[in-house]
């Protein structure tokens, strides 16, 4: 992949898109070839963005304190995020809630932000959108390419919606 290229994965359910997305972030080890990732880049300049954000983020801790927390280790500004979570539609005030007490698209939104919010080299997006309503879907996607394109940020998509893909994608890959 090149800075900024974005990538969708397809194919149907079952077939591994996952557990590739895993194995390029270092997670799962491959069991068949070799994974290359150039030298510039460390650990922390992948990131991954869940299908499941509940299970993503601790239930009994407020979000502002996990994203103050990924912000502090990453030395990221606080401004900076809030700033990502706007571009995103999230009110500051979420914040003070834990994730079991925002709906499932907001908490889906704000697990962007708290990825984006490390500025990666490379975002893995497991159905980063699953859970948005249409509207909602098409402005995430397209702030997700806006960001890419700004930052130079290689995104890969995973997506069981083909015209998604086509039009979001500059390239396709359709596992079978």
């Amino acid at each position: 992949m090149h800075a900024g290229e974005k990538l969708a994965l397809t194919g149907p359910s079952g077939i591994g898109k996952t557990s590739l997305l895993d194995a390029l972030a270092g997670l799962l080890k491959s069991n068949v070839g070799i994974l290359h990732m150039h030298s510039s880049l460390s650990k922390h300049c992948i990131q991954k963005l869940y299908q499941d954000p509940p299970a993503a983020f601790p239930n009994r801790v407020v979000l502002s304190k996990t994203l103050k927390d990924v912000a502090r280790l990453h030395k990221t500004h606080w401004a900076d995020v809030l700033g990502i979570l706007k571009q995103l539609g999230i009110h500051p005030s979420l914040l003070d809630r834990r994730p079991d007490e925002v709906s499932g698209g907001e908490l889906q939104r704000i697990s962007i932000a708290r990825a984006l919010s490390v500025k990666p080299k490379i975002l893995l997006a497991d159905e980063p959108t699953s859970r948005l309503d249409p509207i909602t879907q098409r402005e995430t996607l397209a702030m997700l390419g806006r960001i890419s394109y700004k930052h130079q940020i290689a995104i890969v998509l995973v997506t069981h919606d083909h015209n998604i893909a086509q039009k979001w994608a500059h390239r396709t890959i359709k596992l079978l």
